[in-house]
């Protein structure tokens, strides 16, 4: 396990040989702390943040930016640990019936 990491570009080492990395020149050397190693992060705030903003973004008619914002809720839920059901399953069930039942895109 590295014990030592350059700042600049992420070089790992095991011992540090000198304050500057000897792969890019340029980095400091900073020593890793068991405690930064692994965090346990809660992303129950971004999620709610990310379907927030895809709201909004929809009820201002701006659908470029909902799924921007939709998506941003569904790549933060993947990676989280508690998986949550997709809030705008409804808008899809919708735009599904819409386009299976009328034809579209119309030829």
């Amino acid at each position: 396990m590295p014990k030592y990491i350059c700042q600049s570009c992420g070089y790992q080492y095991t011992a540090k040989a000198s304050a500057q990395c000897s792969l890019c020149g340029k980095g400091a050397i900073l020593e890793v702390s068991e405690r930064t190693e692994r965090i346990d992060f809660d992303y129950n705030d971004e999620l709610k943040t990310a379907e927030d903003n895809a709201w909004y973004a929809l009820s201002h008619n701006n659908f470029q930016q909902f799924g921007y914002w939709a998506e941003i809720w569904m790549q933060i839920n993947r990676i989280s640990k508690k998986k949550k059901a997709n809030p705008f399953y409804e808008i899809l069930a919708v735009a599904s019936y819409k386009t299976r039942y009328r034809n579209y895109p119309n030829k």
